[in-house]
């Protein structure tokens, strides 16, 4: 087993460079949806109003910094959705 460097950060150096180039793009490509997702949510988030959000706006704000599942969660059913929207989205009336 080769040793390792006591520096976490030339550890992380190597193993990125070990990476081959697809595994990186993966990386790069995940991390871009996720900030996308984030940003997108914190967004909404911040500009509905309080009646227009399910729960409390401090816990889906916080909970939108979980990785994927945040985000992803709230924009799915943290908002409240006007019967005007709902042909829109193809649910009955």
């Amino acid at each position: 087993m080769a040793a390792r460097s006591k520096n976490p950060k030339a550890n992380a150096q190597k193993d990125w460079r070990k990476l081959s180039e697809g595994s990186k793009i993966a990386i790069v490509a995940a991390a871009a949806v996720e900030i996308t997702l984030l940003v997108v949510a914190q967004a909404e988030l911040l500009t509905s109003k309080k009646d227009q959000v399910r729960g409390k706006k401090w816990a889906w704000f916080l909970g939108n910094f979980v990785n994927f599942a945040g985000p992803v969660s709230f924009l799915l059913f943290g908002r409240r959705r006007s019967p005007e929207a709902w042909p829109r989205l193809g649910l009955p009336t």
